[in-house]
């Protein structure tokens, strides 16, 4: 006998995130099935609270009822894996991300993304909002500075790959967190804000929400 199982799986690691698991598909064993009839077999799928905000993998498998094994099967490259993806899934927030410790940046990117930052012992937490969906996918650059030399960059995707710019919804506030190594946790330092295209290397433009004037290298600089 086998059950059917639908998850939504991090594409950073793959790990199952949420999932729905019937016993008895369609609410029959599935030893029952008549050959050449369809079964439909609805599931929902209940994500936790805790879970980020970003675009997840959903897929189905079945497996041994007994065992929990799932069954192998054959992808289009001849592997075998132990579910059938099917498409991407956006997941959103429970609730709004909390910016009581945030400060907001007078910075303006492209046509209009805001930001507010947020300076942690570990991390520094950017929050973006873009009042509609970016239409291309940007990278963001974290610079380091010590009086103002670079001395490390902490590029990455937004939420470190989870939701790309493209998937932003309008006015969603998108919580970044960028990790600080432990030789960079201390108060000093400075940092350069920015983002860009990673296939072209091209900075987004950066205004000066006030004086409307162009930032310089289209960053912007959060000081200590």
């Amino acid at each position: 006998n086998y059950a059917v199982f639908a998850q939504l799986g991090s594409p950073l690691d793959l790990q199952t995130v949420a999932a729905s698991y019937h016993g008895n598909p369609g609410g029959i064993s599935a030893k029952g099935i008549v050959r050449s009839l369809y079964l439909r077999d609805a599931h929902t799928v209940a994500v936790p609270r805790d879970v980020e905000a970003g675009l997840y993998h959903l897929r189905v498998g079945m497996a041994h009822v007994k065992t929990n094994e799932a069954l192998k099967v054959t992808q289009a490259d001849g592997t075998q894996r132990g579910a059938v993806y099917l498409q991407m899934v956006r997941v959103l927030r429970a609730a709004p991300p909390d910016l009581s410790r945030a400060l907001a940046a007078p910075v303006i990117f492209g046509d209009d993304i805001r930001l507010w930052h947020e300076a942690r012992p570990n991390a520094l937490v950017l929050y973006w909002q873009a009042s509609q969906p970016p239409r291309d996918d940007y990278t963001v650059f974290v610079h380091v500075l010590d009086r103002g030399k670079i001395v490390r960059e902490l590029d990455a995707p937004p939420a470190q790959g989870l939701l790309p710019t493209s998937a932003w919804e309008a006015n969603e506030i998108v919580e970044d967190r960028h990790s600080l190594p432990s030789e960079l946790q201390r108060r000093g330092y400075s940092f350069a804000v920015g983002l860009y295209d990673l296939r072209t290397l091209q900075r987004v433009t950066a205004m000066d929400a006030i004086s409307k004037q162009r930032l310089p290298a289209d960053q912007f600089i959060i000081t200590p």
